[in-house]
């Protein structure tokens, strides 16, 4: 237990280090170039994390995944066989990503098609995708070796250096966005690299068995699908977002997704290290008392965060960045009042996953993809940016009810009307809150007002918990 806890503590730290220095390195960004730098930047991201994702084909996840119930359970065995493998896997896809990127950039400053500098955009960005690919074959390495130091030194190292170098690069350069991305890139794989050829467990690993790589690519094709249905389709929205309004737009759609994007994702770690495990292994009789506890206590810690966070959305965007993104003040009160019916679907999705298998869940994942799509072209063409932070409300509006649906039909999920009530009432009153965006008098007002449901769920959680304590829990019976 001392051990996870320590782990889980290192890795936080490395997580923060580069949340801190990628805040720090786009506060410099906005600063320089406004919202149309910080849009680029978030294209060239989209295209580098899609790319990853197809190239790397979740390889290194597969081979720490994968081993359990196998021979290859013991950590030294699975190093010697598969690390080798991993390692040649990603440094494959990296030599042809670099390849394909300057045969592209040969043909382009031959032909002069899409301007003069797009094949050096083009060149740039491929060695970052190559970048990030090592990057991701080296962390999965140490990862398996169960290093968790060494994976958070690797990320905060990298991430500091490589935020350093290119705020300098934006200071000093101009229209120098996608070299910076580039730096960054190079220096989270090279500080990944170093860091795991001088750790000395790592030091016996053989070249490993390449006929074991069909299985790693067996076992990471559900893990690619996965995150492309999720990960995948969130990364490609500043992509849609650019093709129908401008880079401006994507860039004021970066900076309201980047911060509502960090503390989901603090949320959901949570969900995934806590909650999916005591969902998984509890009883038939008692799996709706585990969700119903678990979605109270989201109303007593997201929720409040939720309603301040649309209260204080002007401030935060002004803080994080610079005035010039008083425009995206609406669409993060929208993604905030979205992210209510998002968590809360997570807890369904999870139990999905646990209960049904990763054929409903990727099912379940991809009508949440597509709906994610299909609101945001549509939010795009009707209202702009504020008709896609609608969009974004209704994808997980539906994503919520497809999943409760989904267990309520299959698993015999019930529902508690009280939970049901206070979620009501809470998003009504940040429905109000959104409503309110700009007429700041009032705001404070309706803001203590819609504060009081989340007070109340909050305190109903506190007593039930305690009273749970006190006593055993029992089991519920099957609808």
């Amino acid at each position: 237990m001392a051990g996870a806890r320590r782990a889980a503590v290192l890795l936080a730290g490395g997580s923060a280090a580069q949340i801190v220095s990628g805040l720090a390195f786009a506060k410099v960004l906005a600063q320089v170039g406004g919202p149309t730098a910080v849009g680029l930047q978030g294209i060239y991201l989209s295209v580098m994390t899609l790319t990853v994702l197809v190239c790397g084909f979740s390889v290194g996840q597969a081979m720490i995944s994968g081993a359990r119930g196998t021979e290859l359970t013991d950590v030294t065995v699975r190093l010697a066989q598969l690390g080798g493998v991993v390692l040649w896997w990603y440094r494959l896809a990296a030599t042809v990503v670099i390849g394909v990127a300057v045969t592209t950039a040969v043909v382009l400053r031959a032909t002069g098609h899409a301007g003069p500098v797009a094949w050096q955009e083009v060149l740039l960005i491929g060695c970052a995708v190559s970048a990030l690919l090592v990057q991701s074959g080296e962390l999965a390495v140490l990862t398996a070796a169960q290093r968790a130091g060494a994976v958070a030194v690797a990320l905060a190292a990298g991430s500091l250096l490589g935020s350093a170098s290119a705020c300098a690069t934006v200071l000093l350069i101009e229209d120098s966005v996608a070299l910076a991305v580039a730096q960054l890139a190079l220096a989270q794989a090279a500080a990944a690299t170093l860091v795991r050829r001088r750790s000395r467990a790592l030091g016996t690993m053989a070249r490993g068995n390449r006929g074991r790589l069909p299985a790693l690519l067996r076992e990471g094709l559900p893990l690619t699908l996965s995150v492309a249905l999720g990960s995948g389709v969130q990364a490609s929205v500043p992509l849609l977002v650019q093709a129908l309004g401008s880079t401006f737009d994507a860039g004021l759609y970066r900076a309201a997704s980047a911060i509502t994007v960090s503390y989901v994702g603090v949320i959901v770690v949570g969900l995934a290290r806590d909650y999916f495990p005591r969902v998984a292994s509890a009883a038939p009789g008692s799996v709706s008392s585990v969700v119903s506890e678990q979605q109270r206590l989201l109303l007593a810690v997201a929720h409040p965060m939720v309603m301040i966070g649309i209260v204080v959305a002007a401030p935060v965007l002004r803080l994080a960045y610079s005035p010039a993104f008083d425009q995206a003040e609406v669409l993060f009160a929208l993604q905030m009042l979205g992210d209510l019916f998002r968590l809360a679907a997570f807890c369904f999705a999870y139990l999905v996953m646990a209960r049904l298998g990763g054929r409903s869940y990727l099912a379940l994942e991809a009508a949440a993809g597509a709906a994610l799509l299909l609101f945001s072209v549509l939010g795009m063409h009707l209202g702009g940016l504020n008709g896609l932070g609608l969009g974004y409300c209704f994808a997980y509006a539906l994503y919520l009810v497809l999943a409760a649906g989904v267990c309520h039909v299959r698993l015999g999920l019930r529902f508690d009307a009280s939970i049901t009530r206070a979620f009501a009432l809470s998003c009504l009153a940040a429905f109000s809150l959104v409503a309110l965006v700009g007429s700041r008098p009032q705001q404070v007002v309706i803001a203590f007002l819609a504060l009081i449901p989340s007070f109340v769920a909050a305190s109903s959680a506190i007593r039930r918990h305690r009273a749970r304590r006190r006593a055993p829990l029992v089991p519920l019976e099957e609808s």
